[in-house]
């Protein structure tokens, strides 16, 4: 499966599913077929996307980054624009967002699972998100190595 397939996977379940947990869809998304990496991929990244989507239009800034933290405390970071899952879904996030009301529930009901819309919302004054500036987010979930993948060397093309 290409990483368009695995994003449509992760859609599917979380439109027939109203379970949140992320051991749970980790679970579900093996028994879809998925890879253990991949469904923790999807679970960390798709969010992320679809609030990005969402928010940036209403003043919300994101780094371009992201951490991973193991158990021992050391962190590698990585960049979004290197992830495959988040690029397509952002790529779908955006064209979500231009569709009709089923759509733009499903947009909100994936943002909702994101750790950056529940931020935003602490953070809004009276609903005007302009403003905010959130940190890198900090995944704790996948391995090191997963982003150590997304950097790209720049004499490495």
């Amino acid at each position: 499966m290409n990483p368009k397939e695995k994003v449509a996977a992760y859609l599917k379940l979380v439109r027939t599913s109203e379970e949140t947990d992320c051991d749970t869809l980790s679970h579900s998304l093996q028994q879809m077929g998925l890879q253990h990496a991949d469904a923790e991929r999807l679970i960390a990244f798709v969010p992320i996307a679809f609030a990005q989507v969402l928010l940036k239009p209403r003043g919300v800034r994101f780094q371009d980054g992201f951490l991973v933290r193991d158990s021992l405390g050391r962190t590698v970071r990585g960049k979004l624009v290197g992830e495959p899952f988040f690029v397509e879904a952002k790529r779908v996030a955006l064209q979500l967002q231009r569709g009709d009301d089923v759509a733009i529930r499903l947009l909100l009901s994936v943002a909702a699972l994101s750790a950056e819309l529940s931020v935003a919302r602490d953070l809004a004054t009276a609903g005007d998100f302009s403003g905010i500036v959130l940190t890198e987010p900090v995944l704790l979930r996948l391995p090191l190595d997963a982003a150590a993948a997304t950097r790209r060397r720049w004499w490495k093309f």
